[in-house]
């Protein structure tokens, strides 16, 4: 199991600092990536990172909402797309899981910096 970073990420950065592994990549705001991502590869599931988001953008990849329900001030931010937001929205965050390992597998990774 890894934990997986979904549309619902601002790109605020704890969730990188807390990261005893150095897995986490929070690509900058001028690259068309628009979540920070968790390295499947490396991530220990220490939780750390879920602890810290403060939207709650995290979940252990076995547990990502497929139905989840937008509060008052979640915006949801899908690859490709405009975001969504709206109370009681329902968006599937499932769609983070394969995009993670794309962004790790065919994408920039770690070199998305330069």
């Amino acid at each position: 199991m890894t934990y997986v970073v979904t549309g619902l990420c601002k790109r605020t950065g704890e969730c990188q600092e807390v990261c005893p592994v150095e897995c986490i990549v929070v690509p900058p705001s001028h690259t068309p990536w628009r979540r920070a991502f968790i390295d499947p590869y490396t991530c220990i599931d220490c939780h750390e990172c879920a602890e810290v988001c403060p939207e709650g953008a995290i979940f252990p990849s076995d547990k990502v909402p497929v139905s989840y329900s937008l509060g008052a001030d979640a915006v949801y931010t899908p690859m490709e797309g405009a975001p969504v937001q709206g109370e009681g929205k329902q968006v599937n965050l499932q769609e983070a899981i394969p995009e993670t390992y794309r962004f790790f597998d065919e994408g920039p990774g770690y070199a998305v910096d330069g």
